[in-house]
């Protein structure tokens, strides 16, 4: 408090934090946003004279108040923070999903040293409602007191319509604090340097493209305080579709065909290989091949001599014949 002597008239009283004029010095709920250097400006006859003090808040740092909303797109990474001043370590801190019926804990992995920020690995649509991180620790009294901080997340997506020309639209699941939209057209370089090229920037959160618009497109979406976040999405076209799918049948049968190429030459492969194992078996016995050879040479030349005999002996006495 900023003490002067009550008898002294004319006196001009203004307090001023961290360096900009305040209406009051009075706080009657203290927060993060009341840290800081504190003056007080006493005016009297044309003479200026200020003290300065430092207010200390101890307690959850960011975000500063309940009223903070954090925007994250489908797919992407969040990390919703719920960092304490340094030195003050709470003994639990627990995340609720203050919007949920139940209002039943929500799993939320720690980020960080003296933080206890909930992370969202992948953002779906359903994550979004109001988180609230609570701590608890001893007082200088020893009694535990429960620190916590509300705050909201809103998610956002690009939605699109089957007719044509297709429309975009930049989908949040609160829209309240968008002030307007921008669309851009996303290209890359050969070396895949990003170029952003606008195309629209209104109020309307919704763009009509064609064919010749295919590729990648982003929405951003501003607010009061300016750039709040943005969304991308691909967009393809029913050619671009079935394009990609005649390429991917040409594919598949090229695929296809060599592998019915592969499986011929192996089988070739695989019967030259097997006669050429055959033929060393052979060769293996030589003595024996020659035993046989020799057997049926000796077998057909009786049968042959036996058959000359016989015709021979057509017409004569048996006794001759023998």
């Amino acid at each position: 408090m900023c003490h002067v002597k009550p008898e002294t008239p004319d006196i001009s009283i203004k307090w001023k934090q961290n360096g900009e004029f305040v209406n009051s010095a009075i706080i009657s709920t203290v927060s993060q946003r009341d840290a800081g250097k504190w003056t007080c400006q006493v005016s009297y006859n044309n003479m200026k004279v200020e003290a300065t003090t430092t207010l200390q808040v101890r307690g959850i740092s960011s975000p500063q108040n309940d009223s903070s909303v954090f925007y994250g797109s489908v797919g992407s990474t969040i990390s919703l923070p719920c960092v304490f001043t340094d030195g003050l370590i709470p003994n639990t801190v627990k995340w609720l999903r203050a919007s949920a019926a139940t209002n039943s804990p929500v799993t939320l992995p720690h980020s960080a040293f003296n933080s206890s920020s909930g992370f969202i690995k992948r953002v779906e649509v359903g994550d979004e409602g109001t988180y609230m991180c609570s701590g608890v620790m001893e007082g200088l009294n020893g009694r535990s007191i429960k620190l916590q901080r509300t705050m909201k997340l809103v998610v956002a997506r690009v939605l699109s319509s089957s007719s044509d020309p297709m429309t975009l639209m930049c989908n949040l699941s609160d829209s309240s604090q968008i002030t307007s939209y921008e669309w851009l057209c996303v290209n890359y370089s050969p070396n895949d340097t990003q170029t952003l090229t606008t195309v629209q920037r209104t109020k309307n959160p919704s763009i009509q493209v064609t064919e010749k618009d295919a590729g990648e497109w982003m929405c951003r979406y501003y607010g009061n305080q300016g750039l709040l976040g943005n969304v991308t999405s691909h967009f393809y076209t029913m050619g671009a579709l079935k394009s990609g799918n005649s390429s991917s049948g040409n594919k598949t049968a090229m695929v296809l065909g060599l592998g019915f190429l592969f499986m011929v030459i192996f089988l070739i492969l695989f019967q030259m290989y097997r006669n050429y194992r055959r033929k060393q078996k052979i060769h293996l016995y030589p003595a024996m091949e020659n035993i046989v050879h020799q057997t049926i040479t000796e077998r057909e030349w009786k049968e042959r001599s036996r058959e000359k005999r016989a015709e021979a002996c057509i017409g004569e006495p048996k006794s001759v014949c023998v």
